[in-house]
């Protein structure tokens, strides 16, 4: 991995690498930004993890890619996560080092005073008020000195790295074993506590080589960025367009408010967000949304949620030269597993695109509740084998348990390690997977996967209530989830007050956009919460 990052920074030195806050960045520029970095990582710290809080900047593009140059596990954190969920996935990873933006000061000063043990805090630049905080390194004087930084890009001439006799050059990382951790990612769980999914390195590996072959990626393509650092499409974006030499758009704020605009102006040529990121698009410029033109675009691909196929007539429309794909995948099964290229005469009539077909040496099965094969056409639960799945969850032997299983997967008996990834799904005889929906209230929303019981349990505790249900509602015409719905009995709180506590402890896309109290909630004839009543009383 290490290898193919810095092939890629000698060969395009000096080619666009990153555009970010209105400046474009060489790879020339950003790998010395990067190994710097790596650098101060090595000499003040022994870790083999560190945590990296960051927004869309320059130095935090620069810090993520210096962890991999330095050779340790990469672990995003959300900026604008509340800090009792920040301090929950510190303390789940049990990393002790702590990278972050210059920007991140004021949620970063909010950390420090509520975590209950120390952490070592490399900041990578200049700060108002952290110099004096116990544990901080602010590393501006190195990162922000123009000589040093002069220097560290001046080994990038000439197309090999060159020896400066400076004790601060480039990052020494010890070659990684396959089983190497490359990143850490958290997702959203049940019982509110973060779940790890530790991503090795011959996953992302396998992941690359496999998106390879489906795309002919070139040093001309201009790679969109929408999603956030601890969204692992993410990953996508910033590994396979810096091991390719193509340039990364960072797209915050009013890019992400209105993406074509950002595409027509940058002129991408590689699209890749949710589908709610144009059906969003839609809402805002309505009858404008077909004027806009993006003939730039080679090819546009949706993952992280299910992808209607209203949508990609009309982003066929807007995207005229571009292929349309739908991926789908879960973190635990790094990325992206499956793949179809959208037909507009095969797919036109579909509600929702089929997920299509596992690519590289990626396999599934599709298997009843007593873990039998299903007949081709009938429903089950899809299962995930081969070299992208990981090997469990961070230090979860529990919910290693319930989702990881060795199963016989052919008529010799042969074991092999599977992901149940509670979604249903049926295949055609032409083993084309057609997504059918979760197997349990696990929702997606915006691209995130978010546990409504997760919700159900921070609103019981914040308002003392006994029964709370959360619902996805709105539903878009499409099927896709615009808000949620909260009922609670709890008296004392409207529906403002509880959204105001739910703020405090939850993500932004996780908030309930409605609350509703009820002295009493409607029950089922097996004494259940009668949910499809409760839709009604939201409509």
């Amino acid at each position: 991995m290490i290898q193919q990052l810095r092939d890629c920074s000698l060969t395009f030195a000096h080619r666009p690498a990153l555009w970010v806050e209105d400046r474009e960045y060489s790879y020339r520029e950003l790998f010395a930004q990067a190994d710097l970095i790596a650098c101060q990582i090595q000499k003040l710290t022994t870790t083999d993890a560190v945590l990296v809080l960051s927004k869309k900047s320059f130095k935090g593009y620069a810090g993520i890619l210096s962890c991999f140059l330095a050779g340790v596990t990469y672990i995003p954190l959300n900026d604008s996560f509340p800090t009792d969920k920040l301090v929950d996935i510190i303390q789940s990873s049990g990393c002790t080092t702590l990278l972050a933006d210059p920007g991140c000061e004021e949620s970063l000063l909010k950390l420090l005073q509520q975590l209950p043990d120390p952490l070592t805090v490399l900041v990578s630049g200049k700060t108002s008020n952290l110099s004096y905080a116990q544990g901080v390194h602010t590393l501006a004087d190195n990162l922000d000195d123009n000589e040093t930084v002069n220097e560290y890009a001046a080994s990038y001439a000439n197309g090999h790295l060159q020896s400066t006799g400076s004790t601060k050059h480039c990052a020494k990382a010890e070659p990684v074993s396959n089983s190497h951790l490359a990143y850490l990612m958290f997702t959203s769980g049940s019982t509110g506590k973060p779940k790890g999914v530790p991503v090795s390195t011959q996953n992302l590996l396998s992941y690359l080589e496999h998106i390879r072959k489906l795309y002919d990626f070139t040093p001309y393509d201009r790679h969109s960025q929408f999603f956030e650092f601890t969204f692992d499409l993410s990953m996508h974006d910033i590994m396979v367009c810096w091991t390719s030499g193509g340039c990364l758009y960072a797209a915050d704020g009013f890019a992400k408010l209105m993406p074509l605009h950002f595409a027509s102006k940058h002129k991408l040529t590689v699209w890749f967000s949710v589908p709610s990121q144009v059906s969003a698009a839609q809402a805002v410029l309505k009858n404008k949304f077909f004027k806009q033109q993006l003939p730039n675009l080679r090819y546009s691909l949706f993952c992280g949620e299910a992808l209607p196929a209203s949508l990609t007539r009309d982003w066929a429309s807007v995207a005229p030269h571009s292929s349309i794909d739908n991926l789908y995948g879960p973190t635990e099964a790094t990325i992206a597993y499956t793949w179809l290229r959208v037909d507009p005469d095969k797919h036109g009539e579909c509600g929702i695109i089929p997920i299509g077909k596992p690519f590289g040496d990626n396999k599934v099965m599709v298997l009843d509740e007593q873990q039998r094969l299903v007949a081709s056409g009938e429903i089950g639960q899809l299962y995930l084998y081969g070299p992208q799945v990981v090997a469990e969850y961070w230090q979860d032997p529990a919910n290693t348990q319930k989702s990881f299983l060795n199963l016989a997967v052919d008529n010799n008996s042969q074991q092999a390690h599977l992901y149940c990834t509670g979604d249903l799904v049926s295949q055609s005889p032409s083993d084309e997977l057609a997504f059918h929906g979760r197997a349990d209230q696990q929702i997606k929303m915006r691209g995130y996967r978010i546990e409504l019981q997760e919700i159900e349990n921070k609103i019981r505790s914040l308002t003392g209530s006994q029964q709370v249900a959360v619902l996805a509602h709105p539903i878009g015409i499409n099927g896709e989830v615009l808000g949620l719905a909260a009922f609670y009995d709890a008296l004392g709180f409207n529906e403002h007050e509880m959204i105001l506590l739910c703020r405090k402890v939850l993500p932004d896309y996780m908030i309930p956009s409605r609350g509703y109290y009820l002295a009493k909630f409607p029950h089922n004839a097996n004494g259940k919460v009668d949910r499809k009543a409760l839709l009604t009383l939201a409509e």
